[in-house]
């Protein structure tokens, strides 16, 4: 990370160090017990009642950070695909 490679074989406190040193928006699981600490965005996301979505294709106009993208996902989405533009 840091434009350097992450080696396979790399110890959970090794990969939990690499993680810390890194500002995430998102909580992502990197394995070994390894999550991210980015911001949760999922209460947010459950206030607004988004319905099932299996099977579904899903168009993210404006996706910013992803944050609904990974919930259709989440929610059985079949295809996302997000886009966005900054100027």
């Amino acid at each position: 990370m840091n434009d350097e490679t992450v080696p396979l074989g790399m110890s959970p406190d090794e990969l939990r160090q690499v993680a810390e040193s890194i500002k995430w928006y998102h909580q992502i699981d990197l394995g070994q017990g390894v999550v991210t600490d980015g911001y949760d965005t999922r209460r947010r996301l459950q206030e607004l009642k988004l319905p099932d979505l299996h099977g579904k294709s899903v168009l993210d106009i404006g996706a910013w950070d992803g944050a609904y993208s990974f919930a259709a996902e989440r929610l059985g989405a079949s295809r996302v695909l997000a886009t966005d533009h900054f100027a």
